[in-house]
């Protein structure tokens, strides 16, 4: 009996230090990469929302232009059909198939994430389902070609399943990488020149009746100024207005959107007087309030640029760690894929966002 004891303590022992010897699951590394992700796909459906609100912000302008031109107004009381409205919430939003291929990239990348963990066949399954059923639900018809690029993958998908092995889930994921990468994560960066489109179209109609109040205020200042004998004083305000004139953004041709304040003697002058220097300065003032306010809306469309070029740049990231996350899937160890670039990524939208927010 001791004997035997001996044997079995020798054998856990034996035990034990080969387990010690396996490479442990990089628990924290992989934590860290689907958190990374998680965040970057938060941050890219938050620049979605942006563009859903300015699509409805032109809905409403689209409207007002309506109605000022004539048209009827809709009766306070409309018929309530339920199935109407039923059939009509069915329809498929234009931003709503956005944020489904969104889930169509996180699906997948969960997918390959499983693989690259060494999760157990069955977790992998359920991951693959997942991603399955967000290719089913995804509106085809919204990008021209995508249903005779999904129809290969369902097949191929199916066939790993029955197999249920962890070598054909890769290759089968493998295949659906230019998919993913060529039809979902370009149908969101493509849509970026139709979101700064609409941005600067709603933007131009605030600005440019800024600027067209910059330059009543301006022409303002100059008849005041005009009808008086020119002095220093008034020279320097002049100077004052016209550098202020030289922050407004030039246009294509480098040109001010505003023409300068010049100065023209009326035929019968009247002395600048410490009153009439008071209202020119009260003047200027006007003219640098109305400057501020046009920068202000310009800043508001430089931010959003800055936004899409982060939301650009996470995009890529995205890309980029879906390819590094499968090449961990094919490793003999689970190995993490890193996640600094796709956090700094996420990081660097979160800031212009809160950004643009402090300029609306």
């Amino acid at each position: 009996m001791p004997l035997l004891n001996r044997s079995v303590r020798l054998a856990a022992a034996l035990l034990f230090t080969l387990l010690g010897a396996c490479t442990t699951l990089p628990t924290q590394e992989f934590a860290a990469y689907k958190d990374a992700f998680a965040k970057a796909r938060m941050a890219g459906e938050e620049v979605l929302v942006d563009h859903a609100a300015l699509r409805a912000q032109r809905a409403e302008l689209e409207t007002r232009a309506s109605l000022a031109a004539g048209a009827k107004p809709p009766p306070r009381v409309v018929p309530f059909k339920p199935e109407e409205i039923m059939l009509a919430g069915q329809a498929v939003d234009h931003v709503a198939v956005r944020f489904r291929a969104w889930e169509v990239v996180a699906r997948y990348n969960e997918a390959l994430t499983r693989l690259a963990e060494g999760k157990s066949s069955q977790d992998v399954v359920s991951a693959v389902d997942g991603l399955v059923q967000s290719l089913s639900d995804f509106p085809l018809d919204e990008i021209q070609g995508l249903a005779t690029s999904i129809a290969p993958l369902r097949i191929i998908i199916a066939e790993a399943e029955r197999e249920r092995s962890r070598q054909e889930f890769l290759e089968v994921l493998a295949k659906g990488s230019p998919l993913i990468k060529d039809h979902f994560i370009k149908l969101l960066r493509d849509d970026t020149g139709d979101f700064r489109n609409l941005k600067l179209g709603l933007n131009t109609l605030q600005y440019n009746p800024l600027l067209r109040q910059v330059g009543r205020e301006v022409r303002r200042c100059e008849t005041l100024a005009n009808a008086h004998a020119q002095t220093e004083p008034m020279t320097g305000l002049r100077n004052g207005i016209n550098a202020a004139l030289m922050r407004l953004p030039t246009d294509q041709a480098e040109r001010s959107p505003v023409p300068a304040m010049t100065y023209t003697a009326a035929k019968e002058t009247v002395p600048f007087t410490p009153f009439a220097q008071n209202a020119l300065q009260q003047c200027k003032d006007g003219v640098d309030d109305a400057v501020e306010r046009a920068l202000a809306k310009h800043a508001e469309m430089v931010a959003y640029d800055e936004v899409l070029k982060a939301y650009l740049v996470l995009l890529s990231k995205v890309a980029g760690s879906l390819t590094a996350v499968e090449e961990a899937a094919r490793k003999s160890t689970p190995s993490a894929p890193p996640s600094r670039e796709l956090l700094g990524a996420f990081i660097t939208l979160r800031q212009t966002l809160l950004s643009l927010r402090t300029k609306e």
